[in-house]
């Protein structure tokens, strides 16, 4: 899905489809209680600190479309909870990957779509005729920014696990995240071996963009710039629910340098299509 897609569209997926499941609940006569997958992407444009599960705050403006429909969707199930008086859990997700084989039939994870817009930039670079030299790409950004990644087959099992929870308040809200976050730098490291073929490349960070960027750094800046907000957040998600269950700790599998090659390995094949 396009973060940054037809905002109509967004928005009826989203925010009214989940206003759609509410009066599905409301209609019941046997009163159940919900369950809502949200994203911790509703932390918006907070850059920095430490985000609670507690926290639902729109003040701080939205890095994507997607982020606000989910915002809006889950401000609707508070409100549904509020009116009611029935619990309902919230289960916000970090950016799910997966090291497994695409299929077809099934949905892309976001690094994939991050892999697919960078084949399709530095092909472009290629066939204009840029230099197979080393490019530097000056990205306004920080090395030590921080992405959460959780496997989608863990963050299946925690959300199992939680939903077999009783609820403890009227909305009950986890943050289904990794215990450890991924540097930028690491990422960068990453794209920067998987196209070293195919036109070698260094993504230099910067503290802001240049006045005067070359001719491939503007192509990047245009078509990577749903994801350049993304390359200065310093921010953590709190895990307090998964710690009170005892579902977080190092027994959770690391994505690291390993695991994202692992992630891109089975796209490599296509990479210079």
């Amino acid at each position: 899905m396009d973060l940054n897609s037809d905002p109509q569209r967004l928005h009826l997926t989203n925010t009214v489809g989940t206003r759609r499941i509410i009066e599905l609940a409301d209609a019941g006569a046997r009163k159940p209680m919900l369950h809502h997958v949200s994203t911790i992407g509703v932390a918006g444009r907070r850059p920095v600190g430490r985000i609670y599960e507690q926290d639902l705050d729109d003040s701080y403006g939205f890095t994507t479309r997607y982020e606000e429909s989910k915002y809006l969707a889950e401000v609707a199930v508070r409100e549904w909870s509020a009116r009611t008086g029935r619990p309902a859990v919230v289960h916000r997700p970090s950016v799910l990957v997966t090291d497994q084989r695409p299929h077809p039939h099934l949905p892309t994870h976001p690094l994939l779509t991050g892999l697919q817009l960078t084949r399709k930039l530095v092909n472009t670079l290629a066939m204009t005729g840029e230099s197979r030299e080393r490019l530097v790409v000056r990205v306004p950004g920080d090395p030590q920014a921080l992405v959460n990644m959780l496997q989608v087959e863990e963050a299946a099992r925690l959300m199992v696990e939680v939903a077999a929870q009783p609820p403890t308040s009227r909305v009950d809200t986890y943050h289904i995240v990794h215990p450890r976050d991924v540097r930028m730098a690491v990422l960068a490291d990453v794209f920067e071996e998987l196209f070293e073929d195919i036109l070698p490349i260094t993504w230099r960070f910067v503290p802001s963009a240049p006045q005067q960027p070359a001719p491939w750094e503007s192509l990047v800046y245009q078509t990577m710039s749903t994801f350049l907000p993304f390359v200065s957040y310093r921010r953590r998600f709190d895990d307090l629910g998964l710690r009170r269950l005892g579902l977080t700790g190092d027994f959770t599998p690391p994505v690291d340098r390993d695991y994202l090659m692992r992630t891109f390995g089975s796209e490599q094949y296509t990479l210079s299509a």
